[in-house]
């Protein structure tokens, strides 16, 4: 499709009713381990840059990449099977 641009990206996630203690200590933790100096090494090795964002910055990130991908799969009439 025409400028379409899509990244990959890996994420975190938990189920819905996680209580939100424990999303919050696991964005904690998460996001210090992401700013460790060998971490970052390791991934950069690898291509990837590692962003850290907030629970509510990452689930407004999905729901877009998920509005984007439904809308192509609209447009080129891409069936799943």
């Amino acid at each position: 499709m025409r400028g379409l641009d899509l990244a990959s990206w890996d994420g975190l996630v938990a189920p819905a009713k996680t209580p939100r203690v424990i999303i919050d200590r696991l964005y904690r933790e998460v996001a210090r381990v992401l700013k460790l100096p060998e971490v970052l090494d390791k991934l950069s090795a690898v291509g990837s840059y590692p962003i850290g964002n907030t629970p509510e910055e990452f689930a407004a990130d999905i729901k877009c990449q998920l509005e984007v991908v439904g809308q192509v799969f609209k447009t080129e009439k891409i069936k799943r099977e």
